[in-house]
């Protein structure tokens, strides 16, 4: 669960996480036409969004309830923080692998152990809620759709690049043997 301290607040930080989010998808399709150099960055950022996620949901908090786990599904994607949250370091890793079932299969996994952490870990002043599990989710899967056309537009783009580059001098040992005979 993200806190959010008053309604004021969390309107800034959704307007916020929505531009993060935009600005990612534009660095993304930057990102997945490159090389080694662009991937190797790509990777940076996703593991630095999930350090992100991990300081943002698993530092300890205080008054807010630590024991229980809401288990009642209520408004998940209402809770545009906690999509726009795994939707960022997710689009980066499906840039980063090329790998969209494998990054599809991570994100929930990763917010469900988030989840059983703030469960078994009162001390966190945290509480698990399936809505969370949803939301994290659902960032998950639109990063991958959304990760998966980037990435097959910058493949088809590098395709075509390689298909208008004049062929390498291969056929020339052919004509030779052709003129020998």
């Amino acid at each position: 669960m993200i806190s959010i301290v008053s309604a004021a607040d969390g309107e800034g930080v959704r307007q916020l996480l929505v531009l993060a989010s935009v600005a990612s998808v534009l660095l993304a399709a930057v990102l997945a036409g490159g090389a080694r150099t662009e991937r190797t960055l790509a990777t940076v950022l996703a593991v630095g969004g999930v350090v992100v996620i991990a300081g943002l949901t698993l530092s300890p908090v205080r008054g807010l309830p630590g024991d229980g786990c809401a288990t009642r599904p209520d408004a998940p994607l209402d809770d545009v923080p906690n999509v726009a949250l795994f939707f960022v370091p997710m689009l980066f890793a499906v840039v980063a692998t090329r790998r969209p079932v494998v990054v599809l299969l991570a994100g929930p996994v990763l917010s469900a152990a988030i989840e059983w952490v703030q469960d078994v870990v009162p001390s966190l002043g945290r509480r698990c809620d399936v809505d969370d599990l949803l939301a994290n989710s659902a960032g998950s899967v639109a990063a991958v759709l959304v990760g998966s056309v980037i990435v097959g537009v910058a493949h088809i783009g590098r395709r075509r690049r390689r298909l208008r580059q004049p062929l390498p001098e291969t056929a020339a040992p052919e004509r030779a043997l052709h003129s020998v005979r």
